[in-house]
């Protein structure tokens, strides 16, 4: 792949020859008919499913972050709990004293699926597994986040943040906690 100095890929891919220029060590494969780069993985998969079914895997993990805020703020802290990358070692009670939501506290995160791209070489930046490169597949994503409290109108961000996927397809999330 190729990157830019900030881990991300630098955008545009460069059609060379009829193929899509890569730097990959596990197999590739190229169409001359079609241009299009082929990776299987080790599990005899290409890379594009890979790709699919780690988006889908993402998109579920934030979805249901967004669904167990409605469901209150202790579940809110609980999947958050649950989901963080476990290198974080964060815990429900971790959240909430470092967070302390009001309840009817929400919080919906949409992933913009077409900027889901690997960033293999990210370092957990802070927190207890700060300076780390976390195992499994690393993405960085665009996600639009929109919060509210009670008495208060909800506030969008646009944010890019990292998630990862383990070899088990589980999805996880990195998020600071105060005891962790």
């Amino acid at each position: 792949m190729i990157r830019t100095p900030m881990g991300r890929l630098a955008g545009m891919r460069r059609l060379i020859t009829g193929c899509w220029l890569t730097v990959l060590v596990v197999g590739s494969g190229c169409s001359a008919a079609t241009g299009e780069l082929t990776t299987t993985t080790m599990a005899g998969t290409t890379g594009e499913d890979e790709l699919a079914s780690d988006v889908t895997a993402i998109k579920n993990l934030w979805r249901q972050y967004s669904d167990s805020w409605i469901e209150g703020v202790e579940a809110g802290y609980a999947y958050m709990a649950a989901n963080n990358h476990p290198l974080e070692g964060c815990t429900a009670e971790d959240f909430r004293r470092a967070l302390d939501f009001p309840d009817g506290y929400r919080d919906e995160v949409a992933v913009d699926e077409g900027s889901v791209e690997r960033d293999d070489d990210w370092v957990i930046p802070g927190g207890a597994a700060g300076g780390t490169i976390p195992d499994g597949r690393i993405y960085v994503l665009t996600v639009v986040r929109t919060y509210s409290q009670p008495g208060s109108e909800p506030v969008d961000q646009t944010v890019d943040l990292h998630t990862v996927v383990g070899p088990d397809g589980d999805a996880h999330f990195f998020l600071v906690c105060a005891g962790g």
